[in-house]
């Protein structure tokens, strides 16, 4: 055969119609019109929720060849010209939902599986072999001289099959984000210093900004028919920049001389192309492609970084990984240091721990998602793992994100604050009595006084709002 998607394949993977529309690079009425002239086959099945049905469809015939191949290259398989027509039957089954496939292949040209692996150029550094199986059969079989297969002379025929699983999330993100870095090198430019344009007491003392926007959920469509709310992933990211200018604004009357900008904290709605959060609770509330969603965050993050150093004050990035984006917020950052790494203006903590520190003066401050165990372990956690920094400081606090409320607690000499999120209940959380304002959180710190001040950001009509916004 001339290619992997050229023998009798096998997808089995029913897909929604976003994904269908996707794939054959149709509109969702080409879909419908699929359907009515049976070249899509549909079913309905319960919505995650439990409370609605959703449409699936299924290509009908053969998969067309280019489509195909764009399935297995998507998974991390590339056809192979590697073996001749007729010389084999091969089948592919790949399982989104359990992240893994099996090759099947019988004939005379490939004796083992390494070999198998080769001819379809499997990436190993994504997928894994779980299980084989390799039997051989005597025929009577022979291959002429262009590569056909005729009946007569005796051969031995190999019957192999081959269960992969995908590795880890973090393996595949780590791959692509390479990538990126390859290509950012080759057209990095320099950020020059800007000075500080937003009006403050000269004579004042320096502060730190900390511009704290958590859980704005980039992905989520939620909508007004269900929970009283609309928001969309466009107006979740376009609120970042927005809330960002709104944060600077009401802190200009103080001198500031660095801006911490939190980035991670379930910034994304989902973490893969399944569209399922970390641990694979699929999200049925999704609103666009995964690559969609990460191009529209890596925008509204550059954008509002951009801003705060053109108008106020170098920016230290802290990287913090969530439950539902784990394995994104790890290529989101390192995207991040990627883009700003000629621009002196700009720092990261970004270590591959849950907790991140910051010192500043007197302060000490930590940020974590907040869904490893109890809250209180991170107060617990800060002495051991900023020994130093615990001990030359007399102001220490913890922001969470994840539990998308506004409230205060003291554990000891540390103070935990759960931070506000500009996404409102989704349909589940709505249903629930799970609800809470929107809003997203400035922190104010001196030097040598502590934090000094909290500002405050509702966030209200989103749908008013545009892509950037100006003071």
């Amino acid at each position: 055969m001339s290619s992997v998607a050229e023998s009798n394949q096998e997808f089995t993977n029913w897909k929604n119609k976003s994904d269908t529309a996707e794939l054959f690079e149709i509109s969702f009425r080409t879909v419908d019109r699929w359907v009515e002239s049976g070249k899509l086959l549909k079913k309905l099945v319960p919505s995650p929720s439990g409370n609605a049905e959703v449409p699936l469809f299924l290509f009908a015939g053969k998969m067309p060849t280019e489509v195909y191949n764009k399935l297995l290259e998507r998974e991390g398989f590339i056809p192979s010209d590697d073996v001749e027509d007729g010389a084999a039957e091969f089948t592919f089954r790949p399982s989104e939902s359990k992240g893994t496939a099996t090759f099947h292949y019988f004939g005379p040209q490939v004796n083992d599986v390494p070999s198998l692996l080769r001819y379809c150029k499997v990436d190993l550094e994504i997928w894994e072999v779980v299980e084989t199986v390799l039997k051989k059969h005597e025929g009577h079989m022979k291959i002429s001289a262009d590569g056909k297969i005729e009946e007569g002379a005796q051969c031995t025929n190999v019957n192999i099959a081959v269960t992969l699983k995908k590795r880890k999330h973090e393996i595949a993100i780590k791959l692509v984000v390479d990538s990126v870095l390859k290509q950012m090198e080759s057209h990095a430019f320099k950020y020059p210093i800007r000075p500080n344009k937003i009006s403050t007491l000269d004579f004042a003392d320096p502060h730190l900004l900390e511009i704290a926007i958590v859980d704005p959920h980039i992905g989520a469509l939620i909508l007004a028919s269900q929970t009283g709310k609309e928001y969309t992933p466009e107006q979740a990211a376009a609120s970042i920049p927005w809330a960002t200018e709104q944060l600077v604004h009401q802190s200009r009357g103080f001198k500031i001389e660095r801006v911490v900008f939190l980035v991670g904290n379930d910034t994304l709605h989902f973490d893969n192309y399944q569209r399922t959060t970390t641990r694979g609770t699929p999200m049925g509330d999704a609103g666009l492609s995964y690559d969609q969603a990460f191009i529209l965050a890596e925008s509204a993050i550059i954008q509002s970084v951009d801003w705060l150093l053109a108008n106020v004050a170098p920016v230290t990035i802290v990287v913090v990984k969530g439950n539902h984006d784990y394995a994104s917020t790890l290529a989101l950052g390192r995207v991040l240091q990627a883009w700003y790494r000629k621009c002196p203006d700009v720092d990261f903590v970004n270590t591959e721990q849950p907790r991140q520190y910051i010192e500043y003066g007197v302060n000490l401050i930590g940020f974590a998602h907040g869904d490893l165990g109890p809250p209180a372990r991170s107060a617990a956690a800060m002495p051991d793992e900023a020994k130093e920094a615990w001990a030359r400081t007399e102001i220490r606090e913890i922001h969470h994100g994840h539990w998308h409320k506004n409230l205060t607690e003291e554990h000891g000499t540390t103070i935990l604050r759960f931070l506000p999120t500009l996404c409102p209940p989704n349909k589940w959380a709505n249903d629930k009595g799970f609800t809470s304002r929107k809003a997203a959180h400035g922190f104010l710190y001196h030097k040598t006084q502590g934090q000094l001040g909290i500002f405050s950001t509702p966030i209200r009509d989103m749908r008013t709002q545009s892509a950037v916004f100006s003071l």
